[in-house]
């Protein structure tokens, strides 16, 4: 049996287990670009609150993590 990532026509992935590894491939080489990717962080993390019922708490704790550390 082979698990395949979610991820539908948003481009996002659907599952919470999916977005951390959809996430770290992502992650910036440049630290200028780190606010960028907490915005993408908390885009994803949205998107998977409202697909990922199962983790909807959890996902939409970790956009508002993402997005305090926009702010900061």
């Amino acid at each position: 049996m082979v698990i395949r990532p979610t991820i539908r026509q948003s481009g996002l992935p659907d599952r919470l287990e999916d977005a951390r590894t959809w996430l770290l491939a992502r992650y910036p080489n440049e630290p200028s670009a780190l606010r960028n990717w907490y915005l993408l962080q908390a885009e994803v993390f949205e998107h998977v609150a409202a697909t990922d019922h199962r983790h909807e708490h959890e996902a939409t704790a970790l956009a508002s993590i993402a997005r305090q550390r926009v702010e900061q």
